[in-house]
């Protein structure tokens, strides 16, 4: 492994050795991975790593990360629809630069 990574030189930009040390680190992450998998790991994590479609992960990890991405991105469509319920309600919907009297819901114009 330490063969592989390429030492940061003073000449490299920011983004260089940015790219340097995430290499660097990806490869400690897939031999920590691979310990993690291998080593003693019981059953229930083995089974903990398929999800209810079946699909078996690399990792825990990465099952646990995917499944609150997608958590979260049912939860940001959860609170859309509501708030489009609640427009739907509305009698009237103004947009203007003054606010009316009369308007359920107002949205300002700005300049």
């Amino acid at each position: 492994m330490a063969d592989k990574i390429e030492h940061i030189n003073a000449s490299d930009t920011l983004n260089e050795g940015r790219k340097k040390i995430n290499e660097a680190l990806g490869g400690f992450q897939t031999q920590i991975d691979t310990i993690v998998v291998e080593g003693d790991s019981s059953v229930e994590a083995a089974q903990a790593r398929v999800n209810a479609d079946g699909h078996t992960y690399d990792t825990l990890k990465a099952r646990l990360d995917d499944s609150d991405e997608e958590k979260a991105s049912k939860e940001d469509v959860d609170v859309i629809a509501g708030e489009v319920e609640e427009l739907k309600t509305r009698k009237s919907i103004v947009v203007s630069d003054t606010e009316p009297e009369d308007a359920d819901i107002w949205f300002e114009v700005i300049e």
